[in-house]
């Protein structure tokens, strides 16, 4: 009794967690893999007003076998990726005003 006890324990703490990780951070701005340096730019300028953000990589769940793409032969192309610019949810009006300032908004 008391393991599942615990086990329910170990599963809300978890839950919390993400939860709070997934509302915490807004998705700012998002670049392919190949045009990331706007969105370094804007990181690194809302870094140097103290504005809360961080960067994220997401691969896209777009993989294709190499067999069915003719450009490759070493049997898989990497999926493509996505640079996110996340900027916490209490500084978003903060980063709009300094952005817009940079003329990046």
């Amino acid at each position: 009794m008391e393991f599942l006890i615990a086990l329910g324990a170990i599963v809300v703490i978890f839950g919390g967690i993400v939860w709070y990780r997934k509302t915490t951070w807004k998705v700012y701005s998002v670049a392919s893999s190949q045009h990331t340096d706007d969105i370094r730019e804007k990181y690194d300028y809302l870094k140097e007003h103290d504005i809360r953000c961080k960067l994220e990589n997401v691969p896209q769940d777009n993989a294709v076998p190499a067999h069915n793409h003719p450009a490759n032969f070493s049997g898989f192309t990497p999926p493509e990726s996505s640079l996110q610019l996340l900027v916490h949810k209490n500084d978003v009006a903060k980063a709009d005003e300094v952005l817009e300032q940079m003329s990046y908004a």
